[in-house]
């Protein structure tokens, strides 16, 4: 998949003839940096205004995978998760090196909400903590009212669930745990959690638990509701 550096609107009118066109740079999202690390946020800013100062604009290229544009009283709001492929080179016993492919690995999401000439009227983004994919996939379940935004999606151990305004400003962020408050998770084994319906994701793996009777290991079919 091609990589790209922001998000394209373009409208046109029943005979074709564009009505207009915009272009974002993913770079000017809020928090689009914020899963980087401090070093390298400051690096991006540097390079930032050494561009502005040369008249230009810098661009980063992103591998993005995006959601179906969700449409709300003229106003359209956009997802998309950003990765990169993980390649691991190996060298023989004769000194031939060769590489092969690990997975995806996926850094953070964004959400964009346009109004209906193509301006953002806001924006935001946050850290997707999940595991390494051997295929692309969509974490994301969405859930989008009026008056506010729900993110959430399956991490390590539990359920994140992320809520957002009406201005797309993060109202909070919690856990849902698998496992009940008498319970401690020490590990998962090969745990798969996918998005079921309506506000339940439903998770299927090995557990292993601590409790007041001790360890134990088992197979687990669970319903997460957030």
């Amino acid at each position: 998949m091609k990589e790209s550096v922001g998000i394209f609107v373009l409208k046109t009118d029943s005979n074709g003839k564009t009505l207009f066109s915009t272009f974002t740079n993913f770079l000017d999202l809020k928090n689009f940096t914020s899963y980087m690390s401090d070093k390298n946020k400051s690096g991006i800013e540097v390079e930032k205004s050494k561009s502005e100062a040369n008249g230009k604009e810098l661009t980063k290229e992103y591998n993005i995978l995006p959601y179906n544009a969700i449409g709300n009283d003229g106003k359209y709001l956009l997802i998309g998760e950003a990765y990169y492929s993980v390649w691991e080179t190996e060298v023989d016993k004769n000194g031939v090196s060769g590489s092969h492919f690990l997975g995806y690995n996926y850094t953070h999401y964004f959400i964009v909400e346009y109004n209906n000439e193509g301006k953002v009227e806001w924006s935001n983004a946050a850290e997707l903590n999940v595991k390494m994919m051997p295929v692309r996939m969509k974490h994301l379940a969405v859930n989008k009212d009026a008056n506010s935004l729900q993110i959430v999606y399956p991490s390590y151990g539990c359920v994140v669930k992320t809520s957002y305004d009406s201005n797309g400003d993060e109202i909070s962020t919690e856990e849902i745990k698998y496992v009940g408050d008498e319970e401690t998770l020490r590990r998962s084994f090969d745990l798969d959690t996918k998005y079921w319906y309506g506000t339940h994701f439903l998770a299927a793996g090995k557990l292993l638990t601590k409790s007041k009777e001790g360890r134990e290991k088992v197979y687990s079919i669970l319903k997460i509701t957030y």
